[in-house]
Parts: structure tokens; C-alpha cells; sequence
């Protein structure tokens, strides 16, 4: 700003009414009774409009407002601070500049200013919206100092006169990072009191200052001082994204995008055409992170952030790479900014390659990589990658491929470079620099004659071609453990040397992982539950349910297998589910012949770990043959039972836990007798159709109700137990056996007697008829004897 014209009356009036905003707040009390309640500073006039910061080299207006509380009166203002900013003169309310004194005895209007005295100003403080009546002197370049002329324009919280604005110019050292430290110390001149507080200023005239600059493949690092294209013995790989981290110094950071890195790889010679004006030759990358740290005072005298940068070149972006050599450059420079436009441009400072070039870093294609790696164990489980699944408690085969040359002990072309696979089998290793690790079980040198490649078929001319490694680890003993495993492949084309141990060549150590399998070594959980009805016919069915569970790799299938009475077994297909239950039903032929069957359920996990539940006597079941009785006109196939009550009132019945034997009142319909418990002293029967369970000690009798009517039917003697054979009779009660008959003749559409529609009179008439024949037949008889003695 021109110091004699200072800024608008507009901009003047919006500094007055508070429109501006504050700059730097340090002390807002709470409390009204602090002597200092606050103190606020903004400095404006450098072009930025940026509170409390400035470029620097140009006069600028400084507003202080002092606000006061009610404790007691302030009737003098100091403010100084030390160095970067320098007093230039005062700024009425009308924005009239006012010079300072200075060393030729000048001052405003031809005031006195010789000698040790200075010039006093009577307009450059503002209260109430008016010209303050305060006096304001510099007692030098960096110190001022304003006091009240009259007690009424003290300034008190409690009257009129709570807040002052004192108006300055000051100039800012240009080209400088720091800050200046406001202090700000209120007095009562009459009780001697006082308060103070400090408001900081910047000054930020310098661009953004790189102080670190690395670039990376992935794992070769290129540091500072190895970017000016020369061949260092170090390469990076040209198919890797290469990252390129910068930190840099700067106070005043921009937010928006003015970190830019331009690159180019089209040219095997490149030159500052990169740099041009319009960078046309280069392609331009934004940052993909930015890591600010604080604000601190750093050894080069700066007060600054160190902000780190991280730009991406992708892989592959040199241009018809290798050829005519087996290697080519990539260049790139960075241009940096900031809030204050200070803007740098950043490229290879060593004038090796002569001035104004690019950084240029030396690429190949020869790194190794490791791909296609696969983790199989015994049972023939595969994880492929290494990044999840699960595999059994077995011996595990790795295999890989890896691309590059020359590769380590590979079989057309030998180095001094070694390939070792580390592994961990209860946590995390520690992977180090240079293919080095901690807290692993066990390390393999892939490079042993045992160990060392399947298929080799790499050359220089095409280095991506493959070389297959395999090895093998045993996790007998590692239940539920997650396996941690970690490839070093050093490629030694430039021979780094190693040392005894195992510390991989540096640049062209290869470092894989961590991959990760989990081991699963326990056995699923299985359960078969028990059908509520265990006795069936042939032609019934019977449903089991099987139950399985896994905790680690998860189910993954059932096998089911039915054992018949002969002892015959018969399997099914697995079913593939991945569920916690699976259904079988056994039905038709399956069942076919009659006796006990046994169940057989095997659950299989993930990794082949497999367990069986087989049915006991406490949930097996029995099957007897199926009767059929005929209906419609009376016409009935032959149907067999174990007791029949129309051919014989009584039976015997002999059998073992689990059978079951059946009977009918109508010689077609079916009830069945089941052995459901048979011990040495007792058998317990279940009598159906409607079960009704019945419970006998050896020589005890009960009479059974069948079907619920309140008449029993039928009356079961336990006679003896032998060799788990319980010996039972089975009784009719004539009344009730006879109601069931009937019942059951009349669901099948029968008269409920035999005999059709003869009733039982036409029955009696004709047995009246035989006696009177014979009594006929006898008198004939009398008659003949009683003549002939005549």
C-alpha cells in the first residue's frame, strides 16, 4: 500500500463497525471483571486479505482493539514486539498516514521530533465509532504507546468507554518464514494495576522448501542426492507404480491443488523441455495424501509446518521401454505454491546433467515378483493368493512363480542370491528391511538342492517368463491357528553380497506377504435326533434330522448311511449344504423288510475333518410288513397278522427291545404292539393305534383301553423275561373287542356283523326248524317200537 494514500473509506468504515474478521483472539474472557478482557489484532493492505499473516515488503494497516473489563480503569496502552515487523507510522479514522518520528527529526506537520523527545498523536485511536481523546507516541520501531488525556475517557466495562481501536502502519521483513509476538500490557496509572496479554502475527514470503525426497517401487528406495539419472547400481522397476514422498517446509500451506509433478517418459534423453512454460511435455499428477505436522521453530530459523506430499507415477509409464538398452529414464520435477503465491519450481540441482533438468531416476524390468501363489494340503484343499481360507491339519505344498532376471539359484542362469520362505504358525512376524524378519518358527532356503525350482525357462531377453519354486510345511499339531507366511527373493544382477544372516542383497530384495491360511485340525460335532414315532409299516416313512456344527472352517456336507436288519448297509450321496442341519427320509424299498434299522449320519467340514452319529437303541427304528384290508363289495385280500382276535381270543407273543408285533379285532385293520423297553425285571409296551404305553413287571396283567372309549379291549400278561426276550400274552376282553370290530367294519363300508343282511332272528328260526325235525324223527322212531309189540 502507498503509505500517504492508505486504504478506502468504505474498508475504513467496515474495519470501525466490526465487519472485519478478527485475526487473532488470544485472551475472551468469561469473566467481566478481568482488567484485559480481550485483545484482538487483524493486519490487512499485502493484496491476500489473509488475518494475522502476511507476505511481507509492503506497508499494512494494523487494527488492535482492546476491550475492557470492570475492574478497574485502563489509562495506558503499551504494545511492542520483537523483530519481522517494523513501525512505519499511525492511521487516523479518516485514514490520514501520519509519519513517525525518525533519525532526521521529521514528523507530522512539522511537529518537534529532534532530540530524544517523540511525536505525539491525538487521532489514531477510535472509541464510541469517534475519535478517541487518547495520546499516541512510538517510543521506537518496534514499541508504541497510547494513554488517556482526560479521566472520563478512561476505559471501563461498566461505562461508555468499554473498548479502544489504535490504527499503525507496519512493514514486514520480505523474504522470511517466522512471526512476531504482539504484547499488549494494560495499566491504571492511578492504583498502579495491570494485565497483559500476546497476539501473533506471521509473515510468510517464502515458497514451499523441500527438504526430503524419496521414490519408491515397493521395494527398492531411492533417497536424496540419487536423482540425476546416473548410473548409481540401483534401479527401480519400471512395471511399479513408483511413489514419490517430498516433505516440505511452509508456513502457509494453499488447500487447494498447487502441488503439482509433472513427468515424462517418451524421452530416453530427457531435457528441460519438461520445465517449459506450459509443460506440455510432461503429464501432471496431484498428490494422493498430504500428512501436515505442527507449526514449530526449526533449525534454519524458520517457523513453519513440515508437510509430507505422496505422488503416484503409474506403472509402466515409460514409453517403448528398454529400447536399445536393457534400461531406460523417467524424468520429473515438482512445482510447488502456496497461500501467498511464493511458487518454486524443484528439479535436479547437481549439474551433472547440465542446468534447469528434470530429476531422472534409472528404471528396469527385472525386479522379481512373486505370482500365482497357491497353499494345498493332503486332502487336496487349495488356497489360492493367501489372503483367506482354511486348510487341514496336514502337510501343506506352497508353490509360486517369479519373474526377473537373473533369478536366484535358477537352473540356466546360477548368483549368489538366495530365496528363503519364513513362516509363523501362532501370530505375526516382524518383516524388516531387506528381507530380513523376527518371531518367526521356521525359515526354508528355497536355494537348496531339494528345494529349488520346477520349471525355468527365464532369459534376459524376455524377463517376464516364469520360474516355479515349491516347498512344503507341516501343521501337524496347529489346530485353529492362522499360519503367517513371508517370501524373500533377492535377485543379486548387481551382486550386494549377503551375510550369514540371511540379510538379502538390498536392492533387489523382493519382499512377498504376509500371506495367511488358517488351520483347522478339529473335528465337526454331530448329533441324530429321535423320531416320536419309531415303529412303522412298510409303507410308512420315518424322517431323522442331523445336526452338525463347526466352529472353525464351518460345515460343509452330510453323508447319510442306512443299516438294515440283516446288517446290510446302505449309502447315500453326499449332500452338499453348508448348513447346521440336514433332513433324510427313508421310505419304500428302502424299508422294504421288516426288523430294526440303524441310521448313520457323518458331517464334514470345510477341510475334509469329518465325524459320525449312529442311532442306538434309544433312537433306532423298527419296521413290520404293512396290511391291506378290502372294503367296497366285500371283497378283502389275505392280510397276516401276529394276532388275529377273529381266528383266536388268546396269542403269545414273544420279542426283543425295538420290535414290534402286530394284532386286529376286524381281521384287517392294523393296531401294533411295541417292545419300547425291555430290561431284566419289566417291559414297556406302546399299544396303537392311539398309543397307550403300557409298563409290566414279570407275571403282572393290565387291561388296555385301544381306543379311549372307557371299556378296556384287551388284556396283556407279561410272562417271563429271557435273554432280553420279553414273553407276553395277549388277551381280548369280549365287550370292548367286540365294539372295536364293529366300529372298524363300519369304516370300511361293511355291515357291522358277518353275514351280509341275515339278521340275527332268520339265525335263530333256523335252528328252531332242525329241533322240530328231530322231534319229528323221534316220534316216528317211538311210534315203529310202540307197534310192533302190539
Amino acid at each position: 500500500m502507498d503509505k500517504k494514500v492508505g486504504v478506502s473509506i468504505l474498508f475504513s468504515f467496515l474495519v470501525l463497525v466490526g465487519l472485519i474478521g478478527v485475526s487473532n483472539a488470544i485472551i475472551n474472557s468469561s469473566d467481566s471483571a478481568d482488567m484485559l478482557r480481550s485483545a484482538n489484532m487483524t493486519i490487512y493492505g499485502d493484496g491476500f486479505g489473509i488475518d494475522n499473516t502476511t507476505k511481507g515488503g509492503v506497508s499494512e494497516i494494523v487494527n488492535i482493539t482492546v476491550l475492557a473489563g470492570t475492574i478497574t480503569n485502563i489509562s495506558n496502552i503499551t504494545i511492542s514486539w520483537v523483530g519481522n515487523y517494523t513501525f512505519d507510522g499511525w492511521v487516523s479514522k479518516t485514514d490520514a498516514y501520519h509519519q513517525s518520528c525518525d533519525a532526521e527529526g521529521s514528523g507530522e506537520e512539522g511537529q518537534d521530533c529532534t532530540g530524544t523527545s517523540n511525536a505525539t498523536f491525538n487521532n489514531v485511536t477510535i472509541m464510541n465509532g469517534d475519535t478517541g481523546d487518547w495520546t499516541c507516541l512510538n517510543l521506537s520501531t518496534t514499541r508504541l504507546n497510547c494513554y488517556n488525556n482526560t479521566w472520563g475517557t478512561a476505559l471501563n466495562g461498566l461505562g461508555g468507554n468499554s473498548s479502544i481501536l489504535i490504527r499503525f502502519n507496519v512493514t514486514a521483513t520480505a523474504s522470511i518464514e517466522d512471526r512476531a509476538e504482539f504484547n499488549i500490557t494494560v495499566n491504571d496509572d492511578v492504583v498502579t494495576r495491570g494485565n497483559n496479554t500476546v497476539l501473533t502475527a506471521f509473515v510468510d514470503g517464502v515458497g514451499p522448501t523441500m527438504v526430503e525426497l524419496n521414490i519408491s517401487d515397493g521395494n527398492t528406495t531411492w533417497n536424496n542426492g540419487s536423482f540425476n539419472g546416473t548410473d548409481t547400481g540401483t534401479y527401480l522397476a519400471s512395471d511399479s507404480d513408483l511413489i514419490v514422498t517430498a516433505t516440505f517446509h511452509e508456513l502457509s500451506p494453499h488447500t487447494g491443488n498447487v502441488m503439482w509433478l509433472f513427468y515424462n517418459g517418451s524421452e530416453v534423453s530427457v531435457d528441460e523441455d519438461l520445465l517449459d512454460a506450459a509443460t506440455q511435455n510432461a503429464v501432471r499428477v496431484t498428490p494422493s495424501s498430504v500428512t501436515h505436522s505442527s507449526l514449530t521453530n526449526l533449525v534454519d530459523g524458520k517457523y513453519t509446518h513440515p508437510i509430507k506430499y505422496t505422488w503416484t507415477i503409474p506403472a509402466n509409464s515409460v514409453e517403448d521401454f528398454g529400447d536399445g538398452d536393457a534400461n531406460s529414464s523417467l524424468a520429473f520435477a515438482i512445482v510447488a505454491n502456496d497461500t501467498f503465491n511464493n511458487e518454486v519450481y524443484l528439479n535436479d540441482t547437481s549439474s551433472v546433467n547440465g542446468a534447469l533438468m528434470p530429476f531422472s531416476i534409472m528404471l528396469n524390468d527385472t525386479m522379481a515378483r512373486l505370482h500365482n501363489i497357491s497353499f494345498k494340503d493332503a486332502r487336496g484343499n487349495t488356497v489360492f493368493g493367501g489372503t483367506t481360507g482354511f486348510l487341514s491339519q496336514t502337510n501343506i505344498t506352497i508353490e509360486f512363480e517369479v519373474t526377473g532376471y537373473p533369478l536366484p539359484s535358477s537352473v540356466t542362469s546360477e548368483n549368489n542370491s538366495e530365496i528363503f520362505l519364513y513362516y509363523n504358525t501362532t501370530g505375526s512376524m516382524d518383516a524388516r528391511a531387506n528381507g530380513i524378519f523376527n518371531n518367526f518358527d521356521r525359515i526354508i532356503n528355497l536355494t537348496e538342492t531339494n528345494q529349488t525350482a520346477m520349471e525355468d525357462n527365464v532369459t534376459l531377453i524376455n524377463p517376464i517368463d516364469k520360474i516355479r519354486y515349491q516347498t512344503s510345511m507341516d501343521m501337524a499339531g496347529n489346530d485353529t491357528n492362522t499360519v503367517e507366511v513371508y517370501i524373500g527373493v533377492g535377485n543379486a544382477s548387481i551382486d550386494l553380497g549377503h551375510d550369514t544372516n540371511q540379510n538379502l542383497p538390498g536392492n533387489y530384495t523382493a519382499l512377498m506377504g504376509p500371506y495367511r491360511i488358517a488351520i483347522d485340525g478339529g473335528l465337526p460335532d454331530v448329533s441324530l435326533n429321535t423320531p416320536s414315532n419309531r415303529g412303522i409299516t412298510t409303507s410308512e416313512s420315518i424322517e431323522y434330522v442331523c445336526t452338525g456344527t463347526d466352529g472353525i472352517s464351518g460345515v460343509a456336507s452330510y453323508t447319510w448311511t442306512l443299516i438294515k436288519p440283516n446288517g446290510d448297509t446302505m449309502p447315500y450321496t453326499k449332500v452338499t449344504v453348508g448348513t447346521n442341519t440336514n433332513t433324510k427320509t427313508f421310505s419304500g424299498s428302502e424299508i422294504g423288510a421288516p426288523g430294526t434299522y440303524s441310521v448313520k449320519c457323518e458331517v464334514i467340514d470345510s477341510v475334509g475333518n469329518a465325524r459320525t452319529a449312529t442311532t442306538n437303541t434309544d433312537n433306532h427304528f423298527t419296521v413290520s410288513v404293512a396290511s391291506s384290508g378290502g372294503g367296497g363289495s366285500g371283497s378283502a385280500s389275505t392280510v397276516s397278522f401276529d394276532i388275529d382276535f377273529t381266528d383266536s381270543p388268546k396269542a403269545t407273543l414273544k420279542a426283543a427291545q425295538g420290535r414290534i408285533k402286530s394284532f386286529s379285532f376286524d381281521g384287517a385293520t392294523k393296531h401294533t404292539i411295541t417292545f419300547n423297553e425291555v430290561t431284566a425285571t419289566t417291559a414297556t409296551l406302546i399299544i396303537a393305534s392311539d398309543p397307550v404305553t403300557v409298563q409290566l413287571n414279570v407275571g403282572q396283567s393290565k387291561e388296555v383301553d385301544v381306543n379311549n372309549d372307557g371299556v378296556s379291549d384287551m388284556k396283556v400278561t407279561l410272562n417271563s423275561i429271557a435273554n432280553s426276550v420279553a414273553d407276553i400274552t395277549v388277551e381280548k376282553v369280549e365287550a370292548g373287542a367286540e365294539a372295536i370290530k364293529k366300529e372298524e367294519r363300519e369304516a370300511r363300508g361293511l355291515p357291522p356283523t358277518e353275514g351280509g343282511d341275515v339278521t340275527p332272528v332268520a339265525k335263530g328260526g333256523l335252528s328252531g326248524l332242525w329241533w322240530a325235525l328231530l322231534v319229528i324223527a323221534a316220534i316216528v322212531v317211538i311210534g315203529y317200537f310202540v307197534s310192533k309189540r302190539k
